[in-house]
């Protein structure tokens, strides 16, 4: 059998506009535990700075129908890329978002990609008109029908979701699963309201034959193709509000108030 071939960045231009990896190391294949020891904002610098190096085969370039807008992109669309692709979506399965943050923001406006249906789940009813606008198909109001699980059931005519992006963590796990089509997955993503979870296996495994998948953003392969699925399709990501890079500040107050619905940029001047 012929070795796959290793993943070649695309040629770059001086003046082309590029995002960095997430982790600088993850250029092609399955993630290897080594790939913690350098991460972007974690235990190695981040890019709230004016000016930064990178290697060639740690970048990407970004689509060129954006702006600004391409500084979303290194994190939160790549996850929630990288959610979408690795479950195999058949056109007219359903997916499932949670809360109004960029990897929920991001799988809305990929599933119209996808031709796959999407609903959103949200605790703020005010949300709901942008996340129809993001690519929503219906949204559910987690404070009006707590068993939300049972809610998206009911929009599935029983069939339920082919995909849950999971990212509130213990408070809404055990919904996740009740709304997860049986063979289906359940992408691991965050955990907003804690990490530690009490799980009945014969519900998740047996009852429901899902997959766990545990996803940490992607690698340089991953994020070309999505890079390049964007500028095809022009999609934009939503920004919520740009801040000066003097005034960053304001950018962390604007996501602590948790009103934003859309990315926090900051510009430098």
């Amino acid at each position: 059998m012929r070795a796959a071939q290793r993943f070649q960045p695309r040629h770059l231009q001086e003046g082309d506009r590029v995002n960095p990896l997430f982790f600088p190391d993850w250029i092609d294949g399955p993630f290897h535990p080594r790939y913690f020891a350098r991460q972007l904002g974690g235990n190695h610098p981040g890019v709230l700075r004016q000016a930064m190096t990178a290697p060639a085969n740690a970048i990407v370039r970004a689509p060129r129908h954006l702006g600004d807008e391409a500084a979303t992109l290194s994190v939160a669309a790549l996850t929630a890329w990288a959610a979408l692709t690795d479950a195999a979506l058949q056109p007219g399965q359903t997916i499932v978002a949670i809360g109004s943050g960029g990897v929920a923001l991001f799988a809305l406006q990929f599933a119209r990609m996808f031709g796959v249906r999407a609903i959103a789940v949200t605790s703020s009813a005010h949300k709901v008109p942008q996340l129809l606008a993001a690519g929503a198909t219906t949204a559910v109001d987690s404070r009006a029908h707590p068993d939300w699980g049972m809610e998206v059931m009911r929009l599935t005519e029983g069939v339920g979701a082919h995909l849950v992006l999971e990212t509130g963590g213990s408070a809404t796990f055990s919904e996740s699963v009740r709304a997860l089509a049986p063979g289906a997955t359940m992408a691991m993503i965050g955990y907003v309201s804690g990490p530690l979870l009490e799980m009945d296996l014969r519900q998740v495994f047996i009852a429901k034959r899902a997959r766990l998948h545990g996803h940490t953003v992607g690698n340089a392969r991953q994020f070309d193709a999505m890079n390049r699925a964007l500028e095809a399709h022009g999609i934009v990501p939503l920004v919520d509000s740009v801040h000066p890079f003097v005034d960053a500040a304001a950018a962390y107050r604007r996501l602590a108030s948790g009103a934003n619905v859309g990315k926090v940029l900051v510009k430098l001047d």
